[in-house]
Parts: C-alpha cells; structure tokens; sequence
C-alpha cells in the first residue's frame, strides 16, 4: 500500500506537469519573426524618376514596382527581392503611378491619360478606361475593383479590374 500510494502520487505529478506543459504549448504566443533588411538601390540605368514616380510593393514583399524616367520617356521596372538587377515591365512605357493587386499577380498604372493593368507573370496590358479617371493614383480592392480618383479630383470612380463593364 505505501508503493502504491507513492506510485499514484507520482503519476498524478507526472500527469498535471504534462498537462501544464501541453496548456502551454498551445496557448504560448507565436515566437516574432526577425526584422528581414534589404538593400534596394537600383541601378543608374534605372532609376527611380518621373513627374508621378512611385514605389509599389507586392502584399508578400517579394517584388516591388516603380517608376523609371530614361530618356524622356516613363516605363514600369520591377525589382525581385532576391536579385539584384530590375527587369522592365513589358508593356508599361509610358506608365507611372503603378499599384498592385491584392493578390500581387499584376500590376495597375497610368499611361498617357488612360488606365491599365498588367500581369506580372507576363502579357499584354490591358486597357480598363481612358476616361473619368485622374492619375494621381488607385487602389486595387480585394473585391475585383480598383478606386481611383475622378479625372478632376473631384469623385471617386470605380473601375473594374477585370476590364469588363463599364466604370
């Protein structure tokens, strides 16, 4: 009787110390993830430039977007993380101000007074309006469409992202 009741004893410790342990393990806040620092100067070939020059990030961070003057001429230039040298967007000469998707696939921006999107992973642009719409920027929403200031700064327009439809 007396090993057997040290026995309960200790298995009934050994029980509330797992148990402690487990209620731990499921309630312990997420370890913070480290601060991650990149080096994003870009190269004197492109530049960050224009009269509407903006940045633009990917939700994931993985890419970013920007404006390029050379030449006299605008053009879209995307900049992976991980590598060192931008690409030029296909498609985006003349473009700037440029926003991306929520699902950061592609990319929208202004070119010559009209209103664009691209996809990242390559194509043609698309044309969504050429009226109503100013370009001092958009927002891409998560519900397909993309807001964007009225062409005299004075309504906000909604546009589909899609190009279907009518604004």
């Amino acid at each position: 009787p007396a090993a057997l009741r040290i026995w309960a004893i200790g298995l009934a410790v050994a029980l509330a110390v797992m148990t402690v342990l487990a209620t731990w393990a499921m309630w312990r806040p997420a370890p913070t993830p480290p601060v991650a620092r990149y080096n994003i100067a870009l190269p004197a070939d492109a530049p960050l430039g224009g009269f509407f020059a903006r940045l633009a990030l990917t939700p994931d961070g993985s890419r970013f977007i920007y404006t390029s003057r050379q030449g006299g001429q605008t053009e879209l230039w995307v900049r992976e993380r991980n590598q060192l040298v931008p690409t030029r967007l296909a498609g985006t000469v003349g473009g700037s101000v440029p926003f991306v998707s929520p699902d950061g696939d592609q990319v929208g921006f202004f070119a010559y007074g009209a209103l664009h999107t691209v996809s990242l992973r390559g194509g043609p642009p698309v044309l969504l309006t050429d009226t109503l719409v100013g370009a001092n920027g958009s927002s891409w929403g998560a519900d397909g469409f993309i807001y964007s200031a009225s062409a005299r700064q004075t309504a906000l327009v909604r546009v589909p992202a899609s190009g279907a439809g009518t604004p």
